[in-house]
């Protein structure tokens, strides 16, 4: 998938490398990512490259910009990617890298293989998924409805929305603006936000006050934007503002509202009207 906003719906792989030496030498990792071709097939317009993040965990990435190596994009069948990873203190302690393999502006399916190699012992595993998507709005900022960033006089045109659940659970929420309606307008997708807050009795919001906020995508990023809560909220309403950060900037979007994999959450998402 294209990486300008997201790297959310790419391939991405959890690297773990136990570095641990008497010495405190770092260790070397080689990323070999191989492009799989046909016998017909004399050049390609496909685009590939590897990203590197560290300290993840073995998470999924989002980020272009987090990441501590960003590779460039080829379009030649091997690419290679050469890291130096630092040594730890404890032998059971590795360090966890998320790597992503990212293809530029995507026209077809690429089938490939990705293989890693090191100067200490490693692990090579699919990211983990901790989250499901549990309720996707699609919608569109109007002229009506794009009220512009938080603390803007017209904030509260916004689209907004009642999110309830009926248990405890981590919540990670994400809008992304319609690349289509960028393209289309000549114009580059706009910065975005969302911004989940306490429920005041199903009443839409017209301002922000610290204290009601349970967690934002802060600051606007262009094209796509995330949060997650760092402690589970409890069972009950809360309410979902997405917005641009410039006024009037109209085009479509997609809201979607995730939680951990835990206990099973009867979850609702209901667009609050304006009065």
């Amino acid at each position: 998938a294209d990486c300008t906003h997201s790297l959310g719906n790419d391939p991405q792989f959890a690297v773990s490398v136990r570095t641990a030496t008497s010495s405190g030498s770092p260790a070397s990792l080689w990323l070999l990512l191989t492009r799989h071709i046909s016998a017909h097939e004399v050049e390609t317009r496909e685009f590939l490259t590897l990203h590197l993040f560290g300290d993840t965990g073995g998470e999924r990435v989002f980020y272009l910009e987090r990441a501590a190596e960003q590779g460039v994009y080829a379009n030649s069948v091997h690419y290679l990617l050469r890291v130096d990873v630092k040594a730890t203190t404890r032998a059971e302690t590795p360090r966890h890298y998320t790597v992503v393999v990212s293809q530029f502006e995507r026209r077809a399916a690429v089938r490939f293989t990705l293989a890693a190699f090191a100067t200490a012992p490693l692990a090579l595993t699919p990211t983990v998924q901790p989250w499901v998507i549990e309720r996707r709005f699609t919608g569109r900022w109007s002229a009506a409805t794009a009220g512009g960033p938080v603390g803007g006089a017209t904030f509260g045109a916004n689209p907004q929305f009642v999110l309830s659940l009926s248990a405890s659970a981590r919540l990670m929420v994400r809008v992304e603006s319609s690349a289509a309606d960028a393209v289309a307008a000549g114009a580059r997708a706009p910065a975005v936000n969302a911004t989940v807050l306490y429920g005041r009795a199903r009443k839409r919001v017209a301002v922000v006050y610290t204290d009601d906020v349970v967690c934002s995508t802060q600051p606007y990023r262009t094209g796509f934007a995330y949060a997650i809560t760092e402690r589970p909220l409890d069972a009950g309403e809360y309410i979902v503002v997405v917005s641009t950060y410039a006024p009037g900037h109209v085009g479509a979007f997609r809201l979607d509202i995730a939680l951990d994999a835990g206990p099973r959450n009867a979850v609702r998402l209901e667009p609050l009207e304006a009065p």
